[in-house]
């Protein structure tokens, strides 16, 4: 078989409570087919937004901030070559490369107002802006 080696990086996240936590799985009903995972713990704030690519194919992109409310903002990353399962040989080692970017508003519980734009190589291809989502999973009082 073939194996390969793959680093992972602990995120390691403050021990302070935010005064408005945001972690949760967040969407907005009106626009299906796209949602967004935040792990929010003291000033960091780690956002997956998945949606569905110009081809139609399942997309991934995601990014991790530092700073406090009202706004955070961050930069996205794309993945390419992780292959948990079905490894081949010579498979490219695993890169990221600019996916986009993100912004959230806090203040509000229960809304989550969430930008993105999503780029593939320097061109947009996907674009929300000031959607106010909500979540999908139970969000932590």
């Amino acid at each position: 078989g073939i194996s390969r080696f793959e680093p992972i990086t602990f995120l390691f996240f403050d021990a302070t409570v935010p005064s408005v936590d945001m972690t949760g799985l967040w969407y907005d009903p009106n626009d299906p087919g796209w949602g967004v995972s935040v792990s929010h713990q003291g000033d960091v704030l780690y956002s997956l937004v998945y949606v569905y690519d110009l081809q139609g194919q399942a997309l991934w992109v995601d990014g991790v901030s530092r700073g406090g409310a009202p706004l955070v903002d961050a930069q996205l990353y794309r993945g390419f070559g992780l292959c948990p399962i079905g490894c081949v040989e010579n498979a490219p080692s695993p890169s990221a490369t600019d996916g986009g970017s993100f912004d959230v508003q806090s203040g509000v519980p229960g809304v989550l107002p969430f930008g993105t734009q999503l780029l593939n190589g320097n061109q947009l291809e996907w674009l929300k802006a000031d959607r106010p989502l909500l979540p999908l999973s139970d969000t932590v009082p």
